[in-house]
């Protein structure tokens, strides 16, 4: 069961509020924020003393990364580092987000055979098994 950092910053009654867009302005290595259970950290310096490297935290910046948090299993020394980098409360409701289409190539549509055009696909059918049944029978 992994450490739940809100224990002490709820503690605190002046945490301001930070809202969605907010936190994910803060979305670059030089100016990283995350969100965990709520409470929002400034992770920037933190970046290069990260035991499991910049890149988790690069990635998950401005956005909410509870359960990343959770699935990496952190301790209550993790959460109490953490106090030291909180910047605020997560606020309001967390923007739908748009996302773009990607052109996908369209599936070929099938088309059904007029009478006649199987012809030459039989008679590639009946050719392969000729010579199948040749080379089995003289070879």
């Amino acid at each position: 069961m992994s450490f739940d950092p809100r224990t002490e910053a709820e503690e605190r009654e002046n945490l301001r509020d930070v809202t969605w867009e907010e936190l994910e302005e803060h979305s670059s290595e030089a100016n990283a924020w995350l969100a965990v259970y709520g409470r929002v950290y400034d992770v920037s310096k933190f970046m290069d003393d990260h035991p499991g490297g910049a890149d988790p935290l690069w990635q998950m910046a401005g956005q909410d990364a509870t359960s990343e948090w959770d699935a990496v299993g952190h301790k209550e020394g993790a959460a109490r580092l953490m106090e030291k980098m909180i910047v605020g409360k997560l606020v309001g409701k967390r923007p739908q987000r748009r996302t773009a289409t990607k052109p996908t190539s369209q599936p070929t549509p099938v088309v059904p055979m007029e009478q006649g055009q199987s012809f030459p696909l039989t008679m590639a059918v009946v050719v392969m098994f000729s010579l199948f049944l040749a080379y089995y029978l003289f070879f």
